[in-house]
């Protein structure tokens, strides 16, 4: 919620623009914002912790993590690990646990 709080462009007129993401990701986001709530599908997981890490929205991060987790097999680990770099430590490191390679020197991974 940092983000809102800070002065932007366009504070002085009462909007934000946000830009990158589908109508129904930023209504799910506000959603969220406004009841701490919010049922994400699998399909829509990954746009919430991408959105969710944008604006510093802690606990839309965790729960999108939450539902991509699960979702965590041999097609898709390598690229939730190396993506996970930059939006989330929890999933990178949970993807480096399911291909074996925890024990390999980061310089590796």
């Amino acid at each position: 919620m940092t983000m809102f709080k800070t002065k932007m462009v366009g504070a002085e007129e009462g909007r934000v623009e946000i830009h990158g993401f589908s109508l129904d990701i930023v209504k799910g986001m506000l959603e969220f914002i406004y009841t701490d709530k919010i049922d994400i599908i699998p399909k829509s997981a990954w746009e919430y912790l991408i959105i969710g890490h944008t604006y510093q929205l802690d606990g839309l991060k965790k729960d999108a993590e939450s539902v991509i987790i699960p979702c965590i097999d041999s097609n898709n680990s390598l690229v939730i690990c190396f993506q996970g770099y930059k939006y989330s430590e929890l999933l990178s490191k949970t993807a480096i646990n399911y291909n074996g390679l925890a024990g390999m020197p980061s310089s590796y991974v």
